[in-house]
Order: structure tokens, then C-alpha cells, then sequence
């Protein structure tokens, strides 16, 4: 099971434009040939400056699997079993003197973890600031800082969120491109397994989805043209998060998808 697979496993499952048209979750599976591969929609993010959207996608599902691999968390779960066989945690600090030595550590691995991704993309100003809807923003540091929780589901909102802002600021220019379409076909047009209709299902769909998009319940989901202004008053939580090391560079160039919502 490749990255973008385990990803859509708990976090994302729609394909808006059927089986055998090009779809955002194809191209982050890394299933499709160049010039749709995922280092090429990568490529396309950084050059139009939207590519912590992605970075932070990456982000969470690498969260997701430390997670996993540490304390064996499956997709929606809201407690695992610990090592010992009898007590159960739920990823916060009320619960930490339920956890054997070994766990502590790990624990604490996820904790940095946690607040780096915070620190990188969620907070006001962050290096890799992400456009996020105020009810999802404030819901996620609230959690974080009343209730002491680093559960990996808390991340699912912001990244669903995210997913569909990649579908459409980013994904459908990409896909629709007409110089990237003609790469596509001169190279396909030598092998005999090429699909002729692949790109008018590909018109036909983003034709449809450009005018209706579906979003994933329940939380409202910006769009490009009018993106949502950032309320200030989540402020009011504490979001002094100066003493964790960031682990993202900073990126030298605007940030065009969001410039309007700063």
C-alpha cells in the first residue's frame, strides 16, 4: 500500500470523476504516467506557490502512520490498547501516566511531531501557513490546548479541507492543461494499450465538477474566487508555541493562495 493509499484509508474516500477518468487521488497515488505522476503535480505546486498545501497533506498522513506504527491506531479509532493488555489511551497528556517507559517516549516523539505540524502550517504566520476556514483553524488549536489532546483525527478537518483546495486551485489546471494533455497523448499514441476517450472523460468531468463540487461533510470548503477572511478572535487562545523547533524551512516566495486571506 503506497503513501497516497494508506492517506485516503480513515481520511478521503470519493471519486468524483468515476474509474476510468483522472482523479487528484490517482495522481497522489502515483498511478499515472508522466506528465500526471505526482512529482510532476509536485513541480506545478511550486511553481505556482501553493505547495504547502500539499506539504501539510503529506504531513498528517506521515503523522497517521507514526501513530500506527507506535501504538497500532487504525483509521477513526478514539482509544488503542497499550502494551500491557488492559488500559487504553487516547493520545493526551491526562492519560501519559497510563503508558510504560518505552511508550513515554514514543508518545513524546508524537508530541513534537504534533506541534511542529501546528507551528509549520496552522498557526497565524507560520512559514507554510495553510487557508483554513475559522471553525476548523480554532476547533483544532482549541482541542490542542484545553483538552492536552494530540489524537491524529484532530488533523482530519484541516485535511480534508486542504484536499479539496488542492482539487480546485491546483488540481484541475493541472489536469486540464493543454500542453500537458498533448505530452500525455504524443507519448501514449505509441502503445497499444492507449485510451482514446481517457481525455474526454477527463473534459467531460472537470467540465461538470468546475461548476458543482462535491465536498466532504460537514465543514464548508473555501473556494478560489472569494477565499474566507480569517477571523481574529481564535486569537484568544494561547498559541505561544515559540520553544518547539519548526521543521520546515521557510519558503522565500509569496504564498499566492492565500495572500487574500491574510
Amino acid at each position: 500500500m503506497n503513501f497516497a493509499q494508506k492517506a485516503l484509508q480513515g481520511l478521503y474516500s470519493t471519486d468524483l470523476n468515476g474509474p476510468d477518468g483522472l482523479t487528484l487521488e490517482m495522481v497522489l497515488s502515483d498511478t499515472v504516467d508522466y506528465p500526471f505522476r505526482l512529482k510532476d503535480f509536485q513541480e506545478y505546486l511550486k511553481q505556482t506557490y501553493c505547495n504547502e498545501n500539499l506539504l501539510f497533506y503529506q504531513a498528517v498522513i506521515d503523522y497517521k502512520e507514526k501513530c500506527h506504527n507506535y501504538f497500532g491506531f487504525k483509521q477513526e479509532e478514539k482509544t488503542v490498547k497499550l502494551l500491557d493488555g488492559i488500559n487504553t489511551f487516547d493520545f493526551s497528556l491526562n492519560q501519559v501516566k497510563l503508558l510504560s517507559p518505552k511508550e513515554t517516549l514514543l508518545f513524546e516523539t508524537l508530541k513534537n511531531r504534533f506541534e511542529n505540524i501546528l507551528q509549520d502550517f496552522i498557526l497565524s504566520d507560520a512559514p507554510l501557513e495553510i487557508n483554513l476556514p475559522y471553525e476548523i483553524r480554532h476547533q483544532l488549536l482549541q482541542s490542542y490546548q484545553l483538552k492536552k489532546s494530540y489524537h491524529p483525527t484532530l488533523l482530519y478537518p484541516a485535511c480534508h479541507a486542504v484536499i479539496e483546495l488542492l482539487r480546485i486551485s491546483a488540481f484541475i489546471p493541472f489536469a486540464t492543461d493543454q500542453n500537458r494533455l498533448q505530452l500525455y497523448q504524443k507519448k501514449s499514441s505509441s502503445s497499444s494499450t492507449f485510451d482514446v476517450g481517457f481525455f474526454k472523460r477527463i473534459t467531460t468531468s472537470f467540465k461538470s465538477h468546475s461548476i458543482s463540487i462535491i465536498s466532504p461533510p460537514p465543514t464548508p470548503i473555501p473556494t478560489i474566487s472569494s477565499p474566507p477572511a480569517r477571523l481574529s478572535c481564535w486569537k484568544q487562545i494561547n498559541t505561544d508555541l515559540s520553544h518547539f523547533k519548526s521543521s520546515v524551512t521557510p519558503s522565500n516566495s509569496n504564498n499566492s493562495c492565500h495572500d487574500n486571506d491574510k
